[in-house]
């Protein structure tokens, strides 16, 4: 008996552990397929709570509120010039969470959510990140763990998310994000796979089922005309 018991306590101890750069991954893909004027491949993040431990739910990272990320992986393309001279660049947010009470936030820059104002899901880009700006002027490769080493506490890498204690905030989310210029689409990225839900906490977690989404990624709204530009 004792056996038994010692053996289902190392499977839980198993389940519970988080090992930091193996479990507490997320996986960023670029929505584009390589076609898009700004190209991201094997974007990997590492998910920490608000004590810097690794964060995730037995398989993969949790996105912590407060909490910390930093990049494992992961290179920026620039395969063609983008220059705000030719327009105001900015990101379109889609979000839907995993709730019939919440459901979509954001769809294609447009908020889908009357107690959220419509700039949280389609912002200027260089307004708040002009340093970002300048780097998509110049076509070349970046890679994204050497462009944040420095930042963080201690130069630690570690990009802090900051509190956001919203009850609303716990559950499976999807995201995604294009760059966008005038109708051009430049640019997207989506946090894990279309058919994956990323898991969202404002305190630190271990467990959680992570659930494969039932239904397609919703059409843009009627009246929507961004053409992608290769």
């Amino acid at each position: 008996m004792r056996v038994v018991l010692f053996s289902a306590a190392l499977f839980v101890a198993s389940i519970l552990a988080c090992e930091d750069g193996v479990d507490n991954i997320l996986e960023i893909h670029d929505i584009m397929k390589g076609k898009g004027r700004v190209e991201f491949q094997n974007v990997q993040l590492l998910t920490y709570d608000g004590k810097k431990q690794p964060a995730c739910d037995g398989r993969k990272g949790v996105w912590n509120f407060p909490g910390y990320f930093k990049f494992k992986s992961g290179k920026v393309l620039v395969n063609r010039a983008v220059k705000e001279s030719e327009g105001d660049l900015k990101l379109h947010i889609s979000l839907e969470k995993n709730s019939w009470m919440i459901g979509t936030v954001c769809e294609n820059g447009k908020s889908k959510n009357q107690f959220v104002p419509a700039e949280v899901c389609d912002f200027p880009l260089c307004k708040f990140a002009q340093d970002k700006c300048k780097l998509l002027e110049t076509v070349g490769q970046f890679d994204l763990v050497e462009l944040t080493a420095g930042m963080g506490p201690e130069q630690s890498g570690l990009i802090d998310m900051g509190p956001l204690p919203v009850p609303q905030l716990d559950g499976e989310w999807a995201l995604s994000v294009k760059l966008v210029q005038g109708a051009r689409k430049l640019a997207g990225l989506a946090v894990q796979e279309e058919d994956q839900w990323f898991q969202v906490a404002s305190e630190s977690i271990n467990l959680a089922d992570v659930q494969t989404k039932k239904t397609p990624p919703k059409p843009a709204p009627a009246g929507a005309h961004v053409r992608d530009e290769f």
